[in-house]
């Protein structure tokens, strides 16, 4: 599986990828290749993030300490339904992790860590890993939404253990027709044995520049945490 954003009937203009590349978008199919977790733009200071083509490994990080990836997609590229797809590892790394959280993905108008997209400038689509239990070994998923930092959640997955996470904006869904959020997470490769899910509502309908493959909490301190995230897909029709 190849990380790729696809796009068809977008308007005509023009964007600039990574190495300057300048990629024509008046064609009405056209593909935003995402090929590597290396075209992110890295921020990394302490080393915690090492990565391969189609994957990303985190180690150890603190929940106050700040590195986050991250890919410039162009004003208003997210601006209508999309599709997500990763597989998630989260390895239980000892009692020093709990309460430990990092985000896993995400889309935003802005560029920082997972708690300023949240809570500071609350402009944020993002899936956090949060509460990591060293009682039980396990931990939950927040789902982030909204300009208001709502949170729905999906508990008791399993350190250790493979999880493959479908997400998915229908921009027109919801009761009040401003977009509806779902992930879903899955036992097997296949998509076909359904762990969870959560669904959030939209109040308001915009329009996202960046996508994150990874961001720290970066408030508190200590807690520190680990992730395997690979085979990042992402549509958008």
């Amino acid at each position: 599986m190849t990380n790729t954003i696809s796009k068809k009937g977008v308007k005509s203009g023009t964007i600039t990828k990574k190495g300057g590349q300048i990629i024509d978008i008046s064609n009405p199919i056209m593909t935003i290749s995402f090929n590597h977790y290396d075209d992110y733009t890295l921020v990394d200071p302490n080393s915690r993030v090492s990565r391969t083509a189609t994957s990303q490994t985190i180690t150890l990080v603190p929940n106050g300490e700040e590195a986050y990836s991250y890919y410039d997609a162009g004003v208003g590229y997210f601006s209508g339904d999309f599709t997500v797809q990763f597989k998630l590892n989260v390895p239980f790394t000892g009692a020093d992790s709990q309460n430990g959280q990092f985000g896993i993905w995400g889309v935003s108008n802005n560029i920082g860590d997972f708690y300023t997209q949240r809570v500071a400038v609350a402009e944020l689509i993002g899936l956090q890993v949060y509460a990591i239990s060293s009682g039980r070994q396990d931990y939950q998923l927040y789902l982030s939404t909204e300009w208001m930092s709502v949170d729905d959640t999906l508990t008791s997955l399993l350190c250790n253990t493979d999880y493959y996470i479908t997400i998915t904006r229908d921009d027109d869904g919801g009761g009040a027709g401003k977009g509806l959020m779902t992930v879903t997470v899955y036992t097997d490769s296949a998509r076909t044995a359904v762990f969870g899910t959560i669904t959030q509502q939209l109040n308001l309908q915009k329009d996202l520049r960046y996508v994150y493959s990874f961001s720290s909490w970066n408030v508190g301190s200590l807690k520190p945490c680990s992730g395997i995230i690979s085979n990042l897909e992402i549509t958008t029709p």
